[in-house]
This record gives structure tokens, sequence and C-alpha cells, in this order.
């Protein structure tokens, strides 16, 4: 078998790879001018805003999302007896994991300046001195879902449940309850 060389300087001959005239762009569509796209859905910019999705939420109360008024009051949760040295507080967000921020009081000094509240407990140790014992858990904040929402529980030393209960706090707004150590 011989195989020919392709004469170069002939025109005429046909080979199955044809390239484009130098001239036409015709084919190239990176080439073509681009028209402005008008369509509704098409963006009007290269690149969104991150913050868009975000604003209707942080908004809400804004547009007349209004919070229940008893939740502007404070809140007593109690009075109670113990004889143990400590009790545990254990508290969480028993609503959405929004944000919500709490300080807790103990006799007036700041044991937890800001606690964020999560869906999971928080368990604070809290010494008891003889005679009253005051707690205060004043909401910092609301989070984004309306008023500060918590569940706490309080054990005595011994794991003996001493009361449970919920919060629902504007911003500002305190929940109460006394322990009295005898």
């Amino acid at each position: 078998m011989k195989i020919k060389a392709v004469d170069k300087g002939n025109n005429n001959t046909s080979s199955i790879f044809k390239l484009p005239s130098k001239k036409s762009t015709s084919n190239f569509k990176i080439l073509k001018d681009k028209k402005p796209d008008n369509s509704p859905i098409a963006p009007k910019t290269r690149f969104a805003n991150p913050g868009e999705n975000f604003k209707p939420k942080l908004t809400s109360r804004e547009k007349g999302y209004k919070i229940n008024p008893k939740f502007y009051n404070n809140q007593d949760l109690g009075s109670f007896r113990s004889n143990g040295e400590s009790i545990q507080f254990i508290c969480r967000d028993h609503r959405d994991e929004d944000g919500d921020r709490v300080r807790i009081l103990v006799n007036g000094k700041e044991v937890i300046p800001n606690l964020l509240l999560l869906n999971r407990a928080k368990n604070i140790n809290i010494k008891l001195e003889k005679g009253f014992n005051k707690i205060d858990v004043i909401a910092l904040n609301q989070g984004l879902g309306g008023p500060n929402t918590a569940e706490f529980k309080v054990y005595d030393d011994n794991g003996n449940i001493i009361s449970e209960n919920i919060w629902n706090l504007a911003t500002g707004v305190k929940a109460s309850m006394l322990i009295i150590k005898d």
C-alpha cells in the first residue's frame, strides 16, 4: 500500500475537515452582538444581594407584627423552699432557636451577663445563701420570632425538681423566682 502526499497548492481537493472562512463570524455565538434580555424573570444585575433573603424576616415587626401585650409585664415564677447548698437552674429556648438572650441575676448580682438560649439546655449552678435568694431572668432581646421564649427547670442538691415553667418576655422584661433556704 502506497500513501500519496496531498498537493497543498490544489484547492480542488476534497477533505473531510473543512475549515470555515476567516471572514465568517456567523457560526460563532460569542462574536454576535448580545441583545439585552427583557424577560421579567431574568436578573437585572449580575450579582444578587445576599441580604435580600433575610430582610423580610428582620423587618417583620415593622410591618405590623405585634407581640402580645402580656409579654411586656414582669412575670412572677413563684416562691420555693430548699435546704440545699445550691440549685441547678436549667434553661433552654423551647420554641425556635432564634437568638434569644437573657441576663441572670441572683440577689441583684449579675451571675450570667449574656446567655444565648439554644434548644439544647444550659445548666447553671447557683449557690444559695441562707434566707431569701431572688433569681431574676431579664430578656436582653426577642430574637427573630417574637418574645424571648424559654423553658426552665430548677433542681435541688438531691436532683429533686423544685420548679419548672416557661417564660415569654419582651425585651427588658424580667421573670423572677424566690428560693428560700432554711
